[in-house]
């Protein structure tokens, strides 16, 4: 409990000063020459929490009060200095801070002029911190990456900090006075009284993206913040503005919807789909590429159940496998072919899955993301491919007996050759000598004469087989994109009075268009129809079927009801000077057939034969597909 303050009978001169001094509206104490207390009111004991002896303390025994100077505020009065106002901390003995600001003045009374000091104090702790309040707010004004602008309703800038200079160009000097549309385009003028109507009625304008001018005429993107300011009587007197720079993050924005735009488009250009598991919660998620590639429709809910009920029964337990081990592994990566049933269809594709788990803090799998794509086309060109491979090596086991065939055909051609050529000339020879012992019969000259014609005509004959022969040891000439659709017109041009005399019947499917000889491709297209024209004991019927067997070979069959041939001939009939038929029955050079192998490999390609006799024949020719 505070002591009531009692002044000693000092002198009556300082009493007069008394009443006066206790009824101050401010703390106040006076101080002999020696610096001991003589009176305070009771304003003083309040501010000090303390009640001095009066005579007997001095002002430097008062809690702890110190002026920052290195003198006490008595030792500063008794030193006879007349100071300004002086601001002081002062802890109160229950701990608590206080602010103080002392006004003191010395005063001569009496006969002796007996010199005191008079020391009135006033708090301003309040006003302290608020003055550091606007400080700290004034700093952080400043130090703000942020333009903050004050205006007042009439558009007027008042206050201007460091980043409105950063951001906009202008300095402080050049733009408070000025009207905050200096900073507005032409095409967004409209914006400010929209915003200025809003602020009277109080409303606080929020994230409000826009452009704004800068110094040197660049438009930039900005997101203002205006908050209404108000005065005392709660009146809208003006405005503060937060201005955000957002060109970095508008640029950031558009370059993520670009890739984004970039990553959808090589998505959906790649048939490629995305999915997302949720192991928590069972949650899957697909992209409308995935729904398509299982035949799922879009209605239809995702569970694992329902999903494992499609995956092909005998690759089930690999996709468990898969998963478990991504699942414990660290990387967390998962790729897995395997193959499942068509929801809609029920057609059987193959599908390969990658993904990658992602990790919660305790190493637990939280969430699966990845790709999948449907592989048939691929697997079932892959497994063609390595039927062929496996058709091919088989080849290549056999090359050298191939090879030991080769060099035996080489000399039975030679000898056919030799037989089939010289066997003509004999003729030619026989019958002119007959026509020399002859020469007075002409019944028997006219039918000799015939002989020779004919012998010599198969000389002829002979001979432009093994020249065309021997010219098609390699693909020569022209190479250019062939329609075979315009090679048959031809060739059926050409073999029309042959075809209408035979009542021959020809149906071809669409053909294609290849890269190849077009003459080449003509000698192929006639030999294999004038064979089956040539080969008939009725009218033809020739059929030219068309398949694709994948992307990258086209097959195309000839088909006749003709004599056929025992299938064991189905290689022979393609060696050079073959003949399954004797030669004055059906009259050929043996060439025709060896001509239509050596075409087709020059192109890349293969054919081969079936037949069975009195049914007709079948020749299969596979060519790269353009």
């Amino acid at each position: 409990m505070l002591r009531v303050n009692t002044m000693p009978e000092i002198s009556p001169h300082i009493n007069i000063y008394r009443q006066f001094i206790e009824d101050l509206p401010m703390a106040a104490y006076v101080f002999d020459e020696g610096g001991y207390v003589q009176y305070y009111n009771r304003k003083a004991t309040e501010l000090f929490g303390l009640a001095p002896v009066p005579g007997r303390e001095k002002w430097s025994a008062f809690w702890k009060v110190r002026s920052g100077q290195g003198l006490l505020p008595d030792e500063k009065a008794l030193s006879a200095e007349q100071s300004a106002a002086l601001d002081i901390p002062l802890d109160r003995p229950d701990g608590s801070r206080r602010y103080v600001r002392i006004y003191q003045r010395s005063i001569n009374v009496g006969e002796g002029q007996r010199s005191y000091r008079v020391h009135l104090v006033t708090d301003v702790t309040e006003g302290r911190s608020n003055e550091e309040k606007t400080m700290l707010l004034a700093a952080i004004v400043q130090s703000s990456e942020d333009a903050i602008i004050s205006k007042t309703l009439e558009g007027i800038i008042t206050s201007w900090n460091e980043a409105a200079t950063r951001i906009f160009g202008y300095t402080a000097e050049e733009m408070i006075g000025q009207p905050v549309t200096k900073l507005i385009p032409q095409d967004r003028l409209d914006e400010e009284p929209v915003i200025i109507e809003r602020l009277k009625r109080g409303e606080r304008v929020e994230h409000f993206e826009t452009q704004r001018m800068t110094k040197c005429k660049r438009l930039i993107d900005i997101s203002l913040t205006i908050s209404p300011v108000k005065d005392s009587a709660g009146n809208v007197v003006g405005a503060s503005k937060i201005a955000r720079d957002i060109c970095e993050q508008k640029n950031t924005a558009r370059l993520i919807r670009e890739r984004e735009e970039l990553f959808r488009m090589t998505v959906e250009s790649t048939n490629i789909g995305s999915w997302e598991f949720f192991p928590d919660t069972g949650r899957i998620t697909w992209s409308d590429e995935s729904r398509k590639i299982w035949g799922i429709d879009y209605n239809i809910p995702l569970t694992v159940t329902f999903l494992q009920s499609l995956v092909f029964k005998g690759d089930g337990e690999l996709l468990k496998r898969k998963a478990l081990q991504t699942a414990e592994e660290k990387e967390g990566r998962f790729d897995a072919q395997f193959r499942i049933r068509r929801a809609d269809t029920g057609d059987l594709r193959w599908v390969k899955v990658q993904g990658k788990a992602l990790f919660s803090e305790k190493q637990e799998p939280k969430r699966f993301i990845g790709t999948m794509l449907d592989i048939t086309a691929d697997k079932t060109f892959t497994e063609r491919l390595e039927q062929i491979v496996n058709e091919r090596t088989r080849e290549l086991i056999e090359l050298n007996q191939q090879l030991k065939r080769s060099n035996d055909e080489l000399g039975q051609f030679a000898y056919i050759a030799s037989h089939d050529l010289q066997e003509p000339v004999r003729k030619v020879q026989t019958f002119a000598g007959l026509i020399e012992r002859h020469l007075h019969e002409p019944r028997l000259l006219e039918h000799y004469t015939r002989r020779i014609k004919a012998a010599s005509g198969r000389i002829s004959k002979l001979l432009r087989g093994v020249l065309d022969y021997s010219r098609l040891s390699h693909l020569t000439g022209r190479v250019q994109d062939v329609d075979l659709n315009l090679v048959l017109k031809e060739v059926l041009n050409a073999l029309r009075p042959e075809t209408e005399r035979l009542q021959a019947v020809v149906q071809s499917d669409e053909l294609p268009v290849i890269q190849g000889n077009p003459d080449q491709l003509y000698h192929l297209f006639y030999n294999l129809i004038s064979n089956s024209l040539k080969f008939c004991t009725k009218p033809p019927m020739i059929t030219i079927a068309v398949s694709r067997l994948h992307h990258r070979q086209t097959e195309i069959v000839f088909r006749d009801n003709g004599i056929g041939f025992e299938q064991q001939y189905a290689e022979k009939i393609f060696h050079i000077f073959s003949h399954l038929n004797p030669v004055d029955q059906y009259d050929g050079t043996g060439i025709g057939l060896a001509l239509c192998r050596k075409i087709v490999e020059n192109h890349g390609g293969m054919i081969s034969a079936t037949g069975v006799p009195g049914e007709g024949a079948a020749f299969y020719i596979t060519l790269p597909a353009r």
